[in-house]
This record gives C-alpha cells, structure tokens and sequence, in this order.
C-alpha cells in the first residue's frame, strides 16, 4: 500500500504546499511510518478539508498495521473526495483488516463506482464476500480480478487459488495457481498455496518443491514451513521435517508478539 501512494503521491505533490504534509510523505516514502504520523496530524489540522492530508494520515497507520486508527484517517478523505485515487479503496481495505466486512464491501463497492476497471476493487469486494460466506457472488469478482488484472501482478491469481482452497477444491486450485507461477515464479503466495493443494493430492515431491520455494522467497513464513513439515512427513522424511516445525513455531510466535 505504502509504495502504490507514494507512487500516486509524487505525481500529485502540487496539491498541497503544507511542509507537514511533505516532510510526512517523504518519511512514508522512506519506511519511516510511526515519524511520519505527527507531521501528517498536524497536516490534516492545518487542512482539515483537504482529503490528501487524510489519506496520508491513513497509509501511516496502515504501514504499520494500525488499521483501528487508519480506518477513520480513509473514512474522511472518502467522505471529503470519493474520487480521490483509491481514497474509498483504502477505507474498504482497512475495514476488512478489522473484520467489518459489510461495511468494508459498501467502501469497495463505491471504490468501483469510482473506477470500475479496478482489479484491485473487485480482489477486495471478492475477498469481503468470501468472509460474508457468499461463495459464488466472491468467485464470479475473484474472476472479474483475473480478467482486468491481464497478468500483471500475482494477487489475484494467488488470492483466487487461496480461495478454491478454501472451499475444499484443492484439484480446482492447482491450474489457476501453475498459471500464476508462470508469471511470477519468485511469488511467496502462489507457491505456498499451490504447495498446500499438492500436498491435498498427495502429490508430495511435487508439494515439496513448491514450499520450498515459497520459504526461499517468504523466510519468516510460518504456514510455508508448516506445510512443507508436513509434506517431509508424509513422504517419510521425518528427520528434514523437525527444522521446519520448529522454524514454524518460531516465526507463529514472533507474528502474535508483533500484534
């Protein structure tokens, strides 16, 4: 999110001569989120009605997953300018990461209203649905992702293979997850997911393979190393299993100390 609105941002960077709003931006831009907030509070008291000023505010929080206090921050810069570039998108998205999925959807869905060719849109509202439990309304958004996405960025492929793993299809998942990969062969994601429904097949050299890779690109990723434990398991490889269950218990312990 941090690297999309500073994208955004630079190219926009006339909007507003408020030395808060720059000196925040540029900390944002440089990692530094947290040193970032007070210039942008600041910033957002001194323009109050400016929906930039806002939606800066919310990438801070956001950047550092503080979604309780980013979620406000988007709120007003949606309510101040619904076309503001992905302004409602960003709202939409923090809701989710606070599980509000009805009014999440209700941001997204206005997010589209605003740019109806945004895959990143319709990922998210496909992803809410999925939560609400509305399997085929989510597939049939999952598919609208794909096509506008034209196979330039591996989350919707990977989100929509998590998806058909999710809904016990593990068969299903494999040939949209092998496409993705065809694209984006260092994908994190992709590999983990389509390593998961291998495993399901009992394709486990296969499975291996993939949750190997997926560590190689996502070292911290206690679910990889979960999966590919398991998979050395089962093909009676127990003594290559033991490193990766206690690399996924480590890193399971480091993620719930960082929340």
């Amino acid at each position: 999110m941090r690297a999309r609105f500073c994208t955004i941002l630079a190219a926009a960077g006339a909007l507003t001569q408020t030395t808060d709003y720059d000196q925040g931006v540029a900390l944002v831009g440089k990692g530094q989120a947290a040193a970032a907030v007070p210039f942008l509070m600041r910033a957002t008291q001194a323009r109050p009605k400016e929906a930039q000023t806002w939606k800066a505010l919310g990438v801070a929080y956001a950047a550092q997953e503080q979604y309780d206090l980013a979620e406000p921050s988007f709120r007003r810069a949606c309510e101040l300018d619904p076309k503001l570039a992905d302004a409602c998108y960003y709202h939409g998205r923090a809701l989710y990461a606070l599980d509000r999925y009805e009014p999440s959807l209700r941001a997204l869905e206005q997010a589209l209203a605003t740019n109806p060719k945004s895959w990143e849109a319709h990922l998210g509202i496909a992803q809410a649905l999925e939560a609400l439990g509305k399997a085929a309304e989510a597939e049939k958004e999952f598919h609208d992702a794909l096509s506008l996405c034209h196979g330039t960025d591996p989350q919707p492929g990977a989100a929509y293979g998590r998806f058909l793993l999710r809904q016990g299809r593990f068969q299903d998942a494999i040939a949209p997850l092998e496409e993705v990969l065809t694209r984006f062969p260092g994908s994190a994601d992709a590999n983990t997911h389509l390593g998961r429904a291998l495993l399901e097949q009992g394709q486990l050299a296969e499975a291996i393979r993939c949750l190997e890779r997926a560590i190689a690109s996502q070292p911290a990723s206690a679910q990889a190393h979960l999966l590919v434990a398991k998979a050395y398991v089962r093909a009676g490889r127990a003594a290559e299993a033991q490193p990766h269950f206690e690399a996924a218990a480590r890193y399971e312990r480091a993620s719930q100390g960082a929340k």
